[in-house]
């Protein structure tokens, strides 16, 4: 007995939209840190870096430049 797998309906499934910020609600703590010392790069790096990756905080040691 062969079945045809094109005939077996689909489950549907509501679909969750997924929230970005807007560009001022992420501007705005990206400008906090004091870039004018290492210290305010280093945190203004790791901001963006969460942000524009998918990387866990957990897993930010971890990275090799």
């Amino acid at each position: 007995m062969e079945l045809d797998v094109k005939k077996i309906p689909m489950k549907k499934r509501k679909r969750n939209t997924v929230n970005f910020l807007s560009e001022n609600a992420l501007k705005t703590p990206l400008e906090q840190p004091d870039t004018k010392k290492m210290n305010g790069i280093c945190d203004r790096f790791f901001m963006m870096l969460m942000y524009d990756t998918p990387a866990r905080y957990s897993e930010s040691p971890d990275l090799r430049i």
